[in-house]
């Protein structure tokens, strides 16, 4: 008897068993976290001699991605990747939009490239997408004025305060250290 209902019992567990499986989702069951998440954000930032790092929002969780390169004599190069997932907490995201409010990333310029840009500095690209706000930004040893986030100041001017308060932000929101 036993055996016989289990056997009948089985395809009822099958078919709960391939519902949780297509059905499921990783989105947050926290409305008041589903809310702070952003619908985009990508930080990227690489440079001549210095580890590159790629911040990536994917559906659910942050991935970031740090490739240090080592550059010996003759030409010879070593890269090791390290990547890892990151799952801000809703007071984590509250913050990290206050501080984008602060810095008004939302009034950045597309691009921060100077004239004369340095041949070995850094390039930086950013876009962030959240409560029906777009900026994609970026530039190449240039950055957003202190002063006025409209315009282009360079390394040589050390006006980039905005730009720091920018990866600190994203530090503390991910604990990568950029």
């Amino acid at each position: 008897m036993f055996f016989a209902e289990t056997i009948k019992a089985i395809p009822l567990l099958a078919v709960a068993f391939a519902l949780s499986a297509c059905c499921s989702t990783h989105a947050p069951t926290d409305p008041a976290l589903r809310k702070l998440q952003p619908a985009a954000l990508s930080y990227s930032f690489e440079g001549y001699n210095i580890d590159s790092i790629d911040i990536t929002w994917d559906a659910d969780h942050l991935v970031s991605t740090c490739v240090r390169t080592d550059t010996y004599p003759f030409g010879l190069t070593y890269s090791q990747t390290s990547s890892r997932k990151i799952h801000p907490t809703a007071t984590q995201w509250a913050a990290f939009w206050n501080e984008m409010d602060a810095i008004e990333v939302w009034r950045w310029l597309p691009d921060y490239t100077p004239r004369s840009p340095a041949i070995d500095g850094g390039e930086w690209k950013l876009t962030l997408s959240h409560n029906g706000q777009r900026i994609d930004s970026g530039g190449l040893n240039g950055f957003p004025s202190d002063d006025n986030p409209r315009k282009i100041s360079d390394l040589s001017a050390r006006d980039f305060k905005r730009y720091k308060r920018l990866r600190d932000a994203l530090e503390k929101l991910t604990g990568t250290k950029l």
